[in-house]
């Protein structure tokens, strides 16, 4: 137990084994259901009552502020108390995601009500004098309802307490030598704004002559810039009026509070597209062409393709071919799971067996609780929530009964992002599956997102204020990340594994799959195709190299 006090001198114990998250600056243990504490680590000089009294003026529907300053014995803050935000609030980063956006439906007039609440968050904190300073995409949180959270508000700039320069270097505006003031917040909205509606950073792409972000930020070659070549996920603005506003942030240095006066909402539709499979080098199918595919998930010989109404189930053990399984109804089942031997699916808080015919057979032994987190390593489906931990062991059932171990855990400090890292008194860890069981092994990092095939995968996190996006390895009970090599973004990558140790991965570009050796990460091979970006996703399987891209299924397999 960790003992605070409060302003009228009352103990107050906050039990440090309800850690949920840790950052640089402190520990954000929980209090109940709807507060936790912020705890600064030894050293940290936090926020001063002057900040506190000066950020209560903020609206509590939009920023998470400090409620009650925690004192040490000595009369020193030490952190404070606030809002506990559900799970059902995420970082705006996601929104960034082509891939999250078409899976949960996301369409402009969804990130125009996001936008709206973003750019009134900064024009209320200005209004009061608080410059908000770090206005990044993991300090902003948005929830599938629509609602916007600001959080990390002990750092925002007050008449009495200045920012301390700390910000994330996707939204330092270099141009003005990175000085957080009133325009620096413009500035960061712009690229919050722009990357939501892009998705793209409006300094991302590749110019031949400027390497370095900020190096374009300062000579103003933004992505839309004609020397620039684009990635293919690059969605250019459709209201011209906000693209002008944009032009005049990039290419002419203004700085002013966007708005989104000529914004229209848009109607949608359905994106039509005309390919060319013909290579002389590979072998291509397409499936479902028809359909709105909105995600895709597949194993060695088995997965599914979600649109919007339907689950697709596949067989995927016969090379070059894909055979349909079964259609379920998206109505009466909520997810799919694969396993080698069966598809299983969640209907209500049931699992389910799925047979060709259409047959459900329920597992007698588990039920899922309401705010479960769910995370499948080969065959052992990780389900979280309620404090415990189960493990499913898939492949091991036995009449209706299916093989499982129970332990009992904090659940909140396990998250899915999309693989589970779990934070225990500030030492992340991640889980893995051994070949035998299920294991976790202590990483030196603090996760934004992670995925992992195997003990092969990709990490995103941020040190030195940028962003890194990097493979990594788990050998015996250690964690070694491939430092040398910087991925331009977290993607969806696939794996190949050949033996105990060693393996092929296969990562998306735009216009190819580069095939890296998974001892080193260095690449051996490329297959050149238009079909496929950085944001396509791939599944290794028996029938060959399945491929989820802008919305349209392929099978890739080498001639």
């Amino acid at each position: 137990m960790i003992k605070v006090y409060s302003k009228s001198g009352n103990a107050v114990l906050i039990d440090e084994s309800l850690e949920i998250q840790r950052g640089g600056e402190g520990a954000i243990i929980k209090i109940d259901d709807k507060k936790v504490a912020k705890i600064y680590h030894s050293g940290i000089s936090g926020i001063s009552e002057f900040a506190y009294n000066h950020l209560k003026v903020l609206p509590q529907n939009i920023f998470v502020i400090p409620h009650e300053l925690f004192y040490s014995q000595l009369g020193e803050i030490v952190g404070f108390s606030m809002e506990y935000l559900s799970s059902e609030f995420l970082p705006i980063s996601n929104l960034f995601n082509k891939n999250f956006c078409d899976k949960h439906l996301i369409t402009n007039n969804f990130k125009l009500k996001i936008a709206k609440q973003l750019i009134n968050s900064i024009e209320i904190a200005h209004q009061h004098q608080i410059v908000v300073g770090d206005f990044n995409q993991f300090n902003l949180l948005f929830s599938l309802s629509g609602d916007v959270k600001c959080i990390d508000t002990d750092s925002y700039q007050t008449p009495s307490a200045p920012h301390s320069g700390r910000l994330l270097d996707e939204i330092r505006d270099y141009l003005y030598h990175g000085i957080v003031s009133k325009n620096s917040d413009y500035f960061a909205l712009s690229v919050i704004l722009f990357y939501l509606f892009t998705f793209a950073h409006p300094f991302k792409g590749i110019s031949q002559k400027v390497k370095k972000m900020q190096d374009r930020m300062i000579l103003k070659l933004p992505i839309f810039a004609d020397e620039i070549i684009k990635p293919k996920v690059y969605t250019p603005i459709i209201w011209k009026n906000l693209q002008l506003k944009f032009e005049r942030f990039y290419f002419g240095g203004e700085r002013f509070l966007l708005d989104l006066v000529d914004a229209q909402q848009v109607s949608t539709t359905k994106k039509t597209t005309t390919v060319h499979i013909s290579y002389d080098d590979l072998y291509v199918k397409q499936f479902l062409n028809h359909a709105e595919i909105i995600d895709i998930e597949f194993i060695s010989n088995k997965g599914y393709a979600e649109t919007t109404e339907n689950f697709i189930l596949f067989s995927a053990s016969d090379k070059g071919n894909l055979h349909d399984f079964i259609t379920l109804k998206k109505a009466e089942f909520d997810a799919i799971f694969l396993a080698t031997t069966a598809f299983f699916a969640k209907k209500g808080n049931n699992l389910v067996r799925v047979e060709k015919n259409g047959t459900l057979n329920k597992i007698s032994n588990f039920e899922f609780s309401g705010s479960s987190r769910n995370v499948q390593y080969d065959d052992i489906f990780l389900v979280v929530g309620n404090n415990e931990m189960y493990e499913l062991s898939l492949n091991q059932v036995f009449n209706t009964s299916m093989q499982t171990k129970r332990t009992e855990v904090f659940s909140e400090n396990m998250w899915a992002i999309p693989n589970i890292a779990q934070n225990t008194g500030g030492n992340y860890r991640l889980f893995y599956h051994t070949g035998t069981n299920l294991a976790n092994v202590k990483i030196p990092i603090i996760p934004k997102q992670l995925k992992q095939i195997g003990n092969i995968g990709i990490v995103q996190y941020i040190e030195n204020n940028e962003i890194k996006n990097q493979y990594f390895q788990i050998n015996g009970l250690k964690f070694e990340l491939a430092s040398s090599i910087n991925l331009p973004e977290f993607m969806h990558f696939s794996y190949q594994k050949r033996d105990k140790d060693s393996g092929f991965i296969y990562e998306p570009t735009d216009n190819a799959i580069l095939i890296r050796r998974s001892q080193n990460f260095e690449v051996i091979s490329t297959i050149q195709t238009e079909l496929v970006s950085a944001t396509s996703k791939l599944f290794h399987t028996l029938s060959g190299l399945v491929c989820l891209s802008d919305g349209e299924l392929y099978l890739l397999n080498k001639k």
